[in-house]
C-alpha cells in the first residue's frame, strides 16, 4: 500500500493545499493551517472548529476574501488527488450529484430551491472521487456547485434547452476537471468513470465513444439500436447467450431479503445513431453493454436484481465483464463520501454569508470527508497497519488515556483497525450488534472527539511545562 495516502492531519493538508494558487504564500499557508484543523475537528462552521478568537478571525477573513476564488482551492485538491493515483495504471472515479440544503431564511446568499416542491434552499453539487482498484478513496478529483433558477420545472423546458443550460453539463465539467487533473499529475493513470443512471446522456455516450479514458454508465433508456432483429437496447442484450454466473452477497433491507443471489452476464457491442449537437448532426456511437440480472435466487414478490451497463472499455471475455461490473460497484462510495460530507463534516450547517463563500467552505469540508472514507477503509482492509500512518502518537496516547485498555499503555502504537475501533467507541459505535463494523458515522464522531481531548491534553501539558519552567 502507498505511503502517500496514508497522512497525519498536518501532513495531509499539507499535500492536499499547498499547492493552492491563491495569490500569494500568506494566503496558501491560511489555508493549510484551515485545512489542519478541519481534519482534527470537521464541522460545518467555523466557531465549531476554531477555538480560538485569532484562528476564527483568520478562518473568516480567508472564506470572505473576494481575491480567494473557490477554483483555487479545488484544483489544489484535485491535483493532490491525482498525484496519489501514481504507479496505478487506472483508478475507478465514481461521479455523481447531490442537493446540500442549507438554512437561508432572509434569502441573502444566492441560493437556489430545493426539495421535491423548491420550498427549501441551498445549492446542488456534482463530484467525482478517485478510488484505487484495492477500494481505497484516494480523494476529490472534479467538483463544481450551482445553484437552481426559480421558474417551470425541468421535465417541462428540457427539449428548449441547450447542453449550455442544462443542468447535465456539470457531468462533463466535472469530468474535465478531473482529465484536466490526471493530465497535470498523473498522465500515466487512467481514469474509468463511474456514472449511475442520471449520467445516460446522449452527449455522454457520444463523449464516452470518443474518449481515451475508460466510462462505465448505467443505462436508463432503452435506446433503438443498430441490430435488424432486436430493435430496442435491453431486447438486444437479453437475447445474447449468458457468458457466465457469479455469486452476489445480498443484505437484507426494506423489502428485500438477504440471500446469496445467482447472477447472469451477458455480453454484446451495440450501435446508436444520436445527434450532437456541437457537430449539429447524427453520429454514431459504439460501445459494449454488459447486463447484469439475477436468476433462480428471486424471493417470492421480489423483483429480480438487474443492471445494464454501457461501456467504451474492451470487453472480450467472462473476467473482463467481470471487471467492468466490479468497477460499477465502486461507484457505491460515492454515497457514502456524501453521508460524509453531511453527517460527520457538517456541510449543510454552514452559516456563511454568500454562496461563494459557502462554495469554498464546502470544498474544504469534501476532501475532510474523503479522508474519513478513507480512515475507514484501512480499518476495514488493512487493520494491521501501525495506528501512525494516520494518526499522531499524541492522538494515540490520548486514545489510550481515554480508553485504558488492558495490555496499553502511552507510547504504544496499536494497529490502525484497534485505533479506529477505539475512536468508534468514543463515536458511539455499539459494537457487531449494531448490523457490522464501524461506519462513517461513529468514526467521524469519535476522530472529532479524540481530537478535542488530544488538544486539552496537550495544552494542560504545555501548562505543567510552564509550571515547572
Amino acid at each position: 500500500m502507498s505511503n502517500a495516502v496514508l497522512e497525519d492531519a498536518k501532513s495531509w493538508s499539507k499535500n492536499e493545499f499547498s499547492g493552492a494558487e491563491l495569490g500569494n504564500k500568506k494566503r496558501v499557508n491560511r489555508l493549510v493551517l484551515i485545512g489542519k484543523r478541519m481534519a482534527e475537528g470537521a464541522a460545518g462552521t467555523i466557531a465549531e472548529i476554531f477555538k480560538t478568537s485569532a484562528e476564527r478571525q483568520g478562518a473568516y477573513k480567508f472564506v470572505e476574501n473576494p481575491k480567494i476564488k473557490a477554483t483555487g482551492i479545488s484544483k489544489a485538491a484535485h491535483l493532490a488527488c491525482a498525484r496519489r493515483c501514481t504507479g496505478e495504471s487506472f483508478v475507478f472515479v465514481p461521479v455523481d450529484g447531490s442537493t446540500l440544503s442549507i438554512a437561508d431564511a432572509a434569502k441573502l446568499k444566492n441560493l437556489g430551491p430545493t426539495g421535491p416542491k423548491g420550498t427549501g434552499s441551498g445549492l446542488e453539487a456534482m463530484s467525482a472521487i478517485a478510488v484505487r482498484s484495492d477500494g481505497t478513496a484516494l480523494g476529490i478529483c472534479g467538483q463544481s456547485f450551482w445553484a437552481r433558477k426559480k421558474g417551470p420545472t425541468i421535465k417541462h423546458t428540457r427539449k428548449k434547452r441547450t447542453m449550455a443550460e442544462k443542468e447535465t453539463r456539470h457531468w462533463l465539467d466535472v469530468i474535465g476537471q478531473t482529465e484536466q487533473a490526471f493530465s497535470e499529475a498523473a498522465p500515466d493513470c487512467k481514469p474509468w468513470y463511474q456514472l449511475d443512471r442520471g449520467a445516460d446522456f446522449r452527449e455522454m455516450l457520444i463523449w464516452s465513444a470518443q474518449a481515451n479514458s475508460l466510462v462505465t454508465v448505467r443505462c436508463t433508456q432503452d435506446r433503438l439500436i443498430e441490430d435488424p432483429e432486436s430493435r430496442k437496447l435491453w431486447e438486444g442484450v437479453e437475447k445474447q447467450t449468458k457468458i457466465g454466473n457469479y455469486k452476489l452477497k445480498v443484505t437484507a433491507g426494506k423489502k428485500r431479503k438477504a440471500r446469496l443471489a445467482q447472477m447472469a452476464v451477458r455480453t454484446r457491442k451495440v450501435t446508436f445513431t444520436l445527434f450532437d449537437e456541437m457537430q449539429n448532426k447524427k453520429v454514431t456511437v459504439e460501445l459494449t453493454a454488459v447486463h447484469v440480472r439475477e436468476e433462480k435466487t428471486v424471493p417470492a414478490g421480489e423483483k429480480a436484481i438487474e443492471w445494464l451497463l454501457l461501456t467504451n472499455a474492451q470487453v472480450v471475455d467472462f473476467s473482463d465483464a467481470c471487471m467492468v461490473i466490479y468497477g460499477y460497484s465502486q461507484r457505491w462510495k460515492i454515497e457514502e463520501f456524501h453521508k460524509a460530507w453531511k453527517s460527520v463534516c457538517g456541510v449543510e450547517k454552514i452559516q456563511l454569508r454568500d454562496f461563494s463563500n459557502i462554495e469554498k467552505m464546502a470544498i474544504l469540508l469534501a476532501s475532510v470527508a474523503m479522508r474519513v472514507e478513507r480512515l475507514k477503509f484501512l480499518a476495514r482492509n488493512s487493520p494491521e497497519l501501525p495506528a501512525t500512518v494516520e494518526l499522531t502518537q499524541n492522538e494515540i496516547n490520548t486514545l489510550i488515556i481515554l480508553q485504558n485498555p488492558k495490555g496499553y499503555k502511552p507510547g504504544d502504537v496499536p494497529t490502525i483497525g484497534t485505533a479506529v475501533g477505539w475512536i468508534a467507541d468514543l463515536g458511539g459505535y455499539t459494537g457487531k450488534s449494531s448490523g457490522g463494523p464501524p461506519g462513517t458515522i461513529t468514526i467521524g464522531r469519535g476522530l472529532s472527539r479524540l481530537q478535542q481531548a488530544t488538544k486539552a491534553l496537550e495544552a494542560a501539558a504545555r501548562w505543567d511545562a510552564k509550571k515547572t519552567d
